[in-house]
């Protein structure tokens, strides 16, 4: 009984560890991403908002992220793959956005101003070389509002995949992508002012 519960306990521990090491490679090339927000060091340059942001205040605005409700909805409509092009606040498309590193991992959409406080957003989202069903973060942002990020896992190409979005205080907006994966991914989507 005793050898049986030393095994189990080293597969579970080798289980464990596998798993966290897998983790670790990803968390090693993410370059110190927090909560699935990016470094500074790669907002400094975009085109983003975020980018007028001193590094102090990127910190302290991660570190306050606004825990949002979100509400998964299960796919709907069949799209064509990199197809979404509807009447939206603001529609987004990304074509071979990297891992996480100093060469990719984020991607924002235009700005978008809106009273709105509840939104809808709709993705579409596949491996740009493979069937690997990718985890992408999506995330309102804007210079006072870091809203936390929407996981969405998963291949979506002919369907697309829809979270709500609650509690959003009015201002100029944008989203922001971010791979999470070792590979790149490529998609597109929009958001929608619920009202």
């Amino acid at each position: 009984m005793k050898k049986m519960l030393v095994t189990m306990l080293v597969v579970i521990l080798t289980s464990v560890g596998l798993h966290t090491g897998s983790v670790s490679n990803v968390e090693a090339a993410e370059n110190d991403w927090v909560n699935g927000f990016p470094p500074y060091s790669e907002i400094v340059n975009t085109d983003s908002i975020l980018s007028e942001l001193t590094e102090e205040e990127y910190h302290e605005a991660v570190r306050n992220a606004i825990p949002i409700e979100s509400l998964m909805v299960e796919p709907t409509e069949t799209q064509p793959e990199g197809n979404i092009k509807p009447m939206a606040n603001m529609s987004w498309a990304f074509d071979n956005l990297q891992p996480p590193g100093p060469s990719g991992g984020a991607h924002f959409s235009g700005e978008f101003t809106s009273s709105a406080t509840k939104f809808k957003i709709t993705v579409v989202q596949w491996a740009t070389n493979s069937n690997k069903a990718p985890s992408v973060n999506y995330t309102l942002v804007n210079r006072d509002y870091f809203g936390t990020p929407a996981l969405i896992y998963g291949r979506f190409t002919h369907t697309n995949e829809t979270k709500e979005i609650w509690n959003v205080p009015p201002g100029t907006y944008q989203v922001m992508v971010t791979n999470l994966n070792d590979f790149p991914i490529s998609g597109n989507g929009y958001i929608d002012a619920i009202f």
